[in-house]
C-alpha cells in the first residue's frame, strides 16, 4: 500500500513543475532590457536525503550562475558566485532577490514583464528539473543592478521633452484656426 502511496503523491504534484524529489513552486524571473538578470522561486526538497543543486541553464543565455547574497564589511551586500545550493530533506530553498537566486548572465535580448523564459536545475546526481519563470518587474535591491537606476532617469528626461513638442503641436493647430478665419473673411468680400 504504501507505495500506491507514494505514485499518488508523486501524480497530485503535476499542477507545478517537479522533478524526482524536486519541485519549485511561484518561478519569476525580473524583467530586463538586457545584459543580466536574476531567476526566483521556491524550490522543495520532498526527499529524505539532501539534493544539490549544482548548475542552471535557461533559454534565454548559455551564461547562467548560481549566487548567493552576501554581507560585506562595509555593510553593504554582494554577490558572490557558489557551485551549488544544498536543500535538507523536507527543506525550502527559497531565491529571492537579495538572498540566493540563479543569474542570467550575457543576455543577449530583452526580457519584458509578462514574457517567459525556459530554466533547468541539474543536481549532483544527475536529475534535472525544468520551469518557466514569468517575467515581471521588480523595483528593489537596488545596489545589485546599480546601472539601472541612472538609466531610468534619462529615459524620464526624454520623456518630458517629448511632452514639450508636443504642446507645441497644439500651437500648430492653433494657426490652423487662423486660416478658418481668413477663409470667413473672404466670403464676406463675395
Amino acid at each position: 500500500s504504501s507505495a500506491s502511496a507514494g505514485a499518488s503523491a508523486a501524480g497530485g504534484q503535476g499542477a507545478s513543475a517537479s522533478s524526482g524529489t524536486l519541485k519549485i513552486e511561484g518561478a519569476w524571473v525580473k524583467a530586463s532590457k538586457g545584459g543580466m538578470t536574476g531567476v526566483f522561486g521556491k524550490i522543495t526538497n520532498s526527499g529524505d536525503k539532501p539534493v544539490k543543486i549544482t548548475s542552471a541553464s535557461s533559454t534565454a543565455t548559455d551564461t547562467v550562475q548560481l549566487h548567493t547574497t552576501t554581507k560585506g564589511s562595509d555593510g553593504g551586500t554582494k554577490m558572490e558566485q557558489v557551485h551549488e545550493f544544498t536543500i535538507e530533506p523536507g527543506a525550502t530553498l527559497e531565491l529571492k532577490p537579495g538572498g540566493d537566486h540563479i543569474m542570467l548572465m550575457d543576455m543577449g535580448c530583452s526580457l519584458a514583464a509578462g514574457g517567459a523564459t525556459t530554466v533547468t536545475v541539474k543536481t549532483e546526481d544527475g536529475a534535472s528539473l525544468e520551469f518557466k519563470p514569468v517575467a515581471r518587474d521588480y523595483q528593489g535591491a537596488k545596489e545589485e543592478y546599480k546601472g539601472e537606476g541612472s538609466t531610468s532617469a534619462t529615459a524620464d528626461a526624454s520623456a518630458s521633452g517629448h511632452d514639450h513638442s508636443h504642446s507645441h503641436d497644439g500651437g500648430h493647430d492653433h494657426s490652423h484656426s487662423h486660416d478658418g478665419h481668413d477663409h470667413s473673411h473672404e466670403g464676406h468680400d463675395h
